[in-house]
């Protein structure tokens, strides 16, 4: 298939999705409000889909999966905090703005859709809902979510197209180009699934890495987003011709947009990420401790009778041994 017939198709799904009756909120582009939503109804359907998938799998039908066991209030609340965070970044008032007014903005949306949004997705869906998927097509499809899902691929579908995406020919593009926009956020929120599934995975047999080396990857993998945000917020003129143009919204100045989404990027990424480190390496590190106090106290009660025993064996015949009174 042509790259022209692709983009006809994808051209085709936007217009079709630019209809006046889904406008029903507020209006996609124009003058920016609090009721500037976009109900796109792909993602309202898919939002749909999803939670009556899973409502239906850790209810009615929790009984006919392998494994299963009731799933905690918290879980439950970080699935359904995935699909808000896709609601808020795609729906609210946030994709309008960041789409033609601030890249601040922008860089947030971003942030939602690559952190965010496949953390809590993978966090609220318990272990023995994800089995069935294991053995699917024979498990062929699944193989093969463990080979992309392995650091360096990982990394490099991940990462790479992430950095890259921010290079101003292209990112003006997808500005100018709603499908091709469309694909991007595709693009971002898979390769972010790919790319923290080793991280956030239920345990090592599903495809989680050892915790060192996870705290590796998760260091590595704060580069790209501190180069491309230092490059963005120390560049000395406007990088991207459709926001200088923007009419300005809260004071903010095109430079000052500019800057502040490099540092949302250099250092709000950064900081998210080694955060994310830091908890690997500490839970790691507690549960080695944990480890070693269990070990000392498996020891000690041996050691202590170990050192017992000669003194009971050495008493014992001496008191025998006492002549009887009288």
């Amino acid at each position: 298939m042509d790259p022209d017939t692709i983009l006809r198709g994808l051209d085709a799904v936007t217009q079709f999705t630019h209809l006046p009756v889904f406008h029903i909120l507020g209006q996609h582009s124009g003058d920016l409000s609090i009721w500037s939503w976009f109900p796109d109804p792909f993602v309202i359907m898919a939002v749909i889909g999803v939670s009556w998938w899973y409502l239906r799998a850790i209810g009615p039908q929790r009984e006919t999966y392998a494994e299963s066991s009731p799933v905690s209030r918290w879980r439950v609340g970080c699935f359904f905090g995935s699909l808000v965070t896709i609601i808020l970044a795609l729906l609210s008032p946030l994709e309008p703005l960041s789409d033609g007014y601030l890249l601040s903005a922008h860089m947030i949306q971003h942030l939602m859709l690559t952190i965010m949004f496949p953390i809590l997705l993978f966090v609220g869906i318990p272990r023995w809902l994800y089995l069935p998927f294991t053995t699917w097509r024979g498990g062929a499809p699944w193989r093969i979510w463990m080979q992309v899902t392995r650091p360096v691929p990982a990394f490099v579908l991940f990462q790479v197209p992430f950095a890259l995406s921010h290079l101003p020919i292209w990112y003006d593009m997808t500005l100018r180009q709603p499908q091709v926009h469309v694909l991007e956020h595709w693009i971002y929120m898979a390769g972010a699934m790919i790319g923290w599934w080793a991280i956030v995975a239920p345990d090592r047999q599903l495809g989680r890495l050892q915790p060192l080396l996870a705290v590796l990857f998760l260091f590595v993998s704060t580069i790209p987003g501190q180069v491309v945000g230092a490059m963005i917020t120390y560049s000395e003129g406007p990088l991207y011709p459709t926001y200088a143009a923007a009419r300005r919204v809260w004071g903010i100045g095109v430079m000052e947009d500019q800057e502040l989404a490099g540092l949302i990027m250099w250092v709000g990424t950064s900081t998210i990420y080694l955060g994310a480190l830091a908890l690997v390496f500490f839970r790691w590190a507690a549960n080695e401790n944990r480890k070693e106090t269990q070990h000392y106290v498996v020891r000690t009660p041996s050691a202590s009778a170990a050192m017992a025993a000669p003194a009971t064996s050495v008493g014992t015949p001496s008191d025998s041994a006492a002549p009887a009174e009288g």
